[in-house]
């Protein structure tokens, strides 16, 4: 079933066009990873589709539904949004962060109905980080606050994520567990991701399908397997040496660097 569907999206500032007829579709419980080079418009592609910039002409459409028609409410109880730059430097508890992920369905008098509470539990058994309900947003890691975002957008109850560079400034160890993170809530809830990643070769792991932005326009959108190295040295402007992952049918990519420190 499509639940997302960009038609003929556009978006300038002035005279700069960042996002060039951009028209794709989501199916139900996809990842999709967006990758591409700087610049390329990943970022204002999903605040355009989050709401935060209005697109200078195109159709976002939501279940069939054009999202400019949809009360912001209503947007915040299908539509997470975790953007590239979050300071969580507040000292509120985690359960408590957490917590505000249920403004779609609160008010002043029924914060904490019962509902909430377990909307709350289940984000934070979810992610699995039960251990850290009461520790304060300023004493945790930079992969444990990103966990701490993932639960406090699942506590929404969303039907899609979209995350711009979650996995960013994450070591090996945090970028793995979070990309298998995603994948668990795609088969146990059926959650639908839009993630911006720089990671290559955990987005071909993880993904349904990758799209790649290039200078604003969509210059690939498939299933990882098609994915080569001559499609990404056209993106990147580098080689890539491509090579076999134990246990999959998906190739691993590396950019061929010359050294520079001789």
């Amino acid at each position: 079933m499509k639940i997302l569907d960009i038609n003929e999206l556009n978006y300038s500032i002035n005279s700069n066009h960042i996002l060039k007829n951009i028209s794709f579709s989501i199916q139900k419980g996809e990842v999709i990873s967006l990758i591409g080079p700087n610049g390329s418009g990943k970022t204002t592609l999903l605040r355009c589709i989050a709401r935060y910039l209005k697109p200078s002409s195109g159709k976002i459409l939501f279940s069939g539904n054009d999202t400019k028609n949809i009360s912001q409410k209503k947007f915040a109880e299908h539509i997470g949004y975790i953007p590239q730059k979050t300071i969580l430097s507040y000292p509120f508890t985690v359960e408590e962060f957490i917590a505000m992920g249920r403004y779609p369905y609160s008010n002043l008098f029924d914060i904490h109905d019962n509902e909430h509470d377990t909307a709350v539990n289940a984000a934070i058994e979810d992610v699995k980080i039960s251990h850290l309900r009461h520790r304060t947003l300023t004493t945790l890691s930079g992969g444990e606050l990103q966990k701490i975002l993932i639960a406090g957008c699942l506590a929404q109850q969303p039907d899609i994520f979209l995350l711009d560079e979650v996995m960013s400034h994450l070591d090996p160890h945090f970028q793995l567990e979070t990309a298998k993170l995603l994948v668990e809530l795609k088969k146990k809830k059926k959650l639908t991701v839009l993630s911006v990643t720089h990671n290559i070769n955990l987005a071909v792991l993880i993904s349904d399908k990758i799209l790649i932005l290039k200078q604003g326009k969509i210059v690939f959108f498939d299933s990882p397997v098609k994915l080569n190295g001559a499609i990404l040295k056209k993106i990147f402007s580098v080689d890539f040496r491509q090579t076999g992952n134990t246990g999959t049918d998906r190739q691993m990519f590396m950019p061929c660097w010359e050294i520079i420190n001789e």
